[in-house]
């Protein structure tokens, strides 16, 4: 089984998209981030659950969204980043290191992608999603997805 796993910080607001890019443009633009977990698995989905609430997300300052659909609504697109596979990725293998030392958790990891979503919000179409992957990926080291 997978499961898409989304954290959203309650208190983060839109912020301009001159934030993500080298060079500002001039636009209404909004952006807003949140970090995300793919997780491909074995055993109680109810034990993942209890895992993502206790060591992925802060349960004061956070909300979890599961599911392949966006946690924020009204984005022009997201963009989804992670590091590729053959790169160093701290987060994951602290994350599975933890993992490892539970005693019964309840449930196997087969494999986990860390993934940054990047939602872009309002409507000018002469800057398109090409500009903030341009700015925000690096193909040596990123994979990511752009979702209208």
């Amino acid at each position: 089984m997978n499961v898409e796993i989304e954290i959203v910080n309650r208190y983060a607001r839109e912020k301009s998209c001159n934030e993500l890019l080298y060079a500002p443009v001039d636009s209404d633009l909004r952006a807003r981030e949140t970090r995300g977990y793919r997780i491909d698995f074995s055993g109680e989905i109810s034990a993942l659950r209890t895992f993502a609430h206790d060591v992925l997300a802060d349960a004061v300052s956070e909300e979890i969204h599961e599911g392949e659909s966006s946690a924020l609504e009204g984005a022009r697109f997201y963009i989804d980043v992670a590091l590729r596979a053959d790169c160093l990725d701290l987060e994951k293998e602290y994350i599975l290191k933890f993992y490892r030392e539970l005693e019964d958790p309840g449930f196997t990891i087969e494999n986990l992608t860390v993934f940054h979503r990047y939602y872009l919000f309002g409507d000018d179409p002469a800057i398109g999603a090409e500009r903030f992957v341009r700015d925000i990926c690096n193909p040596v080291i990123h994979t990511w997805k752009v979702v209208s």
